[in-house]
């Protein structure tokens, strides 16, 4: 904390590096598609990496921006919330992560089932747990990035239609999920909806 304060005055939006609790040489969240702490310290300048953070824990935030952006939007929880905070944040200032401040957390939990080319896809097996997934991804995509939009959906087409061979019910499941957030700019209040619907 007291590495972070130290630069209170010039970062609005600041992270410390986020270890392995257990002690091993590895963030426990990927930073700018990294997990070495190793290639963030050495990108650092003057102990701070610009451009990218790990939301949440150990982060440091400013009242002025907090009265700026507001609280983070209570219907993305518990998948999205978090990230949906740092795009809005970072619209207005920079993010940064302090190298020299330290934050311990145990390793992220998402599984990834299935890597094609590096990409992975995350297919949570509970269906409310994964439609909240899909609807608030499309939801952030579509208010902060049209191109990751657009590859959301021909990346899960191209999982579902290819990688799973014809999963027909689970891919209707990820477009209803996208089409519904898409066009009716509502998130979690449609879950329940979706999967009754589901074939």
């Amino acid at each position: 904390l007291f590495n972070l304060l130290k630069w209170s005055s010039k970062y609005q939006y600041l992270s410390p590096l986020v270890m392995d609790i257990t002690g091993k040489d590895i963030l426990s969240f990927a930073l700018n598609k990294t997990k070495k702490p190793s290639d963030i310290i050495n990108c650092a300048q003057n102990g701070i990496y610009l451009g990218h953070a790990n939301p949440w824990n150990g982060l440091l935030l400013s009242t002025e921006l907090v009265r700026k952006i507001g609280l983070p939007i209570k219907e993305y929880f518990i998948w999205g919330e978090e990230v949906e905070y740092q795009l809005r944040a970072a619209q207005i200032t920079e993010i940064a992560t302090c190298v020299d401040a330290i934050f311990y957390h145990p390793q992220e939990r998402i599984v990834y089932k299935d890597k094609f080319c590096g990409v992975g896809f995350i297919e949570p097996e509970d269906l409310k747990r994964r439609a909240v997934f899909f609807c608030n991804q499309t939801n952030i995509f579509k208010k902060y990035n049209k191109t990751a939009l657009v590859f959301f959906l021909l990346r899960y087409s191209f999982y579902y239609v290819l990688m799973k061979k014809l999963d027909i019910r689970n891919y209707v499941f990820f477009v209803k999920c996208y089409m519904s957030a898409l066009l009716e700019n509502r998130r979690i209040e449609l879950v329940d909806n979706i999967q009754a619907r589901l074939p």
